[in-house]
């Protein structure tokens, strides 16, 4: 849900706050927007990666719920890049309360389907490192791994969307 709120805080920014003309410039607007998302996701990927590399030197460092909640809340500052698409196209068209009540309906679609998909990959994971016992150094290989791959591959992943958006857009 924040994901899609950040979008339309971003789309409403833009349209009415900047006052740039979104009906001439629908495309420029979802670009621009798209990118800012991308360079969001990438440092959430950086940010990542050097908390696996800290992690890794402190070894014995336990997970809080802060720290979830603080890395979940800034995952979801980044604009989904659907509900941007939908917002500007609604403003563009001079329907934007439609295009409010769709993000909100894609919004808690995503919602129920990220949430069980999360809840199974925690189990997955748990379940996977429970084989290890927590004194051996395989534990704690598997964690750092697992930290390190997951944020590589966000990285490489909004380098690679957010490359693609800077070359179609030049």
């Amino acid at each position: 849900v924040l994901h899609s709120f950040s979008a339309i805080i971003l789309i409403v920014i833009i349209h009415f706050f900047l006052k740039l003309p979104l009906l001439s410039s629908f495309a420029n607007t979802t670009d621009i927007a798209l990118i800012l998302s991308y360079l969001i996701m990438l440092c959430v990927g950086i940010w990542l990666l050097i908390k696996s590399f800290q992690k890794k030197i402190i070894t014995e460092q336990k997970h809080s719920m802060a720290n979830l909640l603080f890395v979940s809340s800034i995952s979801g500052l980044v604009p989904c890049p659907g509900a941007l698409i939908i917002l500007a196209f609604s403003i563009s068209i001079e329907s934007m309360l439609m295009g409010i009540l769709s993000i909100f309906s894609m919004a808690i679609g995503m919602m129920i389907t990220v949430s069980l998909t999360g809840i199974i990959v925690i189990i997955s994971k748990n379940t996977f490192l429970a084989t290890f016992s927590a004194n051996k150094p395989g534990y704690r290989i598997a964690q750092n791994t697992f930290s390190f791959a997951g944020a590589a591959f966000i990285i490489i992943l909004s380098s690679t969307l957010l490359l693609g958006a800077l070359l179609n857009e030049y």
